[in-house]
């Protein structure tokens, strides 16, 4: 008898358990599943047809970069992989100056090696059109770049160095700039490379968690790896 009420019991713990999870499933149900091609699918298609856009993210104004990726689109990753002197940061600056000087589109910038006083020096001579190291030896008077310095610092570009890109601490940073500048996309000057497999999946691991970051605070990422 002892064992049969044992059984009773723990058939109405297991009874009780399955009808809780069934009652918070019915009232959440909205936010576990989603119907695909559900009612507002045709007004949306719809729509864009009625609106169509030519590059669907924020333009970079670098033609291949747009039509190849469509722009920097908010809640996605692109990843730009290239050997050391392949011109990683050159297209990174070229991004920055277009998107951020040009356009005035708030980014925030995540280095891993270099400074903001090298980025700096590099959108200048972008801007002016001059050589970096005739800018860096002090060849280029003070007349002909002040107006593209006052460019520059008008630009909403926010930097921040993190040489180990750890996940936790970007989303909070990514989270605080969006709240406090309205950033729309961050660019990651990079992901070092590496001919060792545990290095390869841990790299595997920080693009996963940049592309959720992003998903979630609806950012375009643009992740630069070096490859070795």
């Amino acid at each position: 008898m002892q064992n049969l009420s044992a059984e009773m019991d723990f058939a109405k713990i297991i009874e009780d358990a399955d009808r809780l999870l069934t009652s918070a499933i019915d009232q959440d149900k909205s936010k576990i599943t989603q119907k695909v091609g559900n009612d507002t699918f045709k007004e949306r298609i719809f729509q864009q047809i009625d609106n169509p856009v030519e590059i669907l993210g924020i333009q970079t104004g670098i033609n291949f970069f747009d039509i190849s990726f469509d722009g920097i689109v908010p809640g996605l990753l692109t990843l730009v992989g290239g050997r050391p002197g392949t011109g990683k940061s050159a297209l990174n600056q070229n991004i920055l100056y277009q998107v951020s000087v040009l356009r005035q589109t708030p980014i925030l910038l995540v280095d891993t090696e270099t400074s903001s006083k090298f980025v700096e020096d590099r959108l200048l001579a972008i801007a002016s059109g001059l050589g970096y190291n005739d800018i860096t030896h002090g060849r280029i008077s003070k007349d002909i770049l002040e107006p593209y310095i006052d460019a520059i610092q008008a630009a909403p570009i926010y930097y921040t160095y993190m040489p180990d890109i750890n996940a936790k601490e970007l989303k909070l940073i990514c989270r605080k700039y969006k709240k406090a500048y309205g950033i729309e996309a961050v660019i990651i000057d990079f992901l070092g490379g590496s001919d060792a497999e545990k290095a390869h999946i841990e790299i595997g691991k920080k693009v996963k968690a940049m592309h959720d970051i992003g998903t979630t605070l609806d950012l375009g990422f643009v992740v630069f790896q070096q490859l070795n």
